[in-house]
């Protein structure tokens, strides 16, 4: 075995790793999607995450996560967005949908598909793209040996 059939096994399976997480998210966000009720929240402010790298642009590792407030039989609650953005992308005030368990108020996403499947395809999408990193140079190089 070579270097580089040992680096397309390491990289399946680190896809197939990720494909189990992947596949236990998409099962608990299935799960919430199931069991959610959706009603009106407010952009109440936004939590500001400063994570640049030194010597680049100081902006560029700025993400801004929305934080909402929506009200469920005369009860307030808050949650913060799951998934920053480089700009704002509501206005302060701004009515957005929200999704929210109603057994666990505390569990709530914004109701779009980024907001409730962005997490799962974000997984499943890197698992892709490591089971194609690793699956081709460590199948290719399996052909080319029987082959010879």
């Amino acid at each position: 075995m070579n270097w580089l059939q040992a680096m397309g096994m390491m990289m399946l399976a680190l896809a197939a790793l990720l494909l189990v997480f992947a596949a236990a998210e998409l099962l608990r966000t299935g799960a919430f999607v199931l069991g959610s009720e959706t009603t009106v929240g407010e952009v109440r402010d936004y939590r500001v995450s400063e994570r640049s790298i030194p010597f680049t642009d100081p902006d560029s590792g700025r993400r801004y996560y929305p934080e909402i407030v929506f009200e469920v039989d005369g009860e307030r609650n808050e949650f913060s967005g799951h998934q920053g953005s480089s700009r704002r992308r509501f206005d302060i005030g701004e009515q957005v949908r929200v999704a929210y368990n109603p057994d666990n108020l505390s569990d709530a996403r914004i109701d779009s598909f980024a907001g409730i499947w962005g997490r799962p395809m974000v997984l499943l999408l890197t698992s892709g793209v490591f089971a194609l990193a690793g699956g081709l140079p460590y199948f290719r190089f399996k052909r080319v040996r029987r082959r010879t």
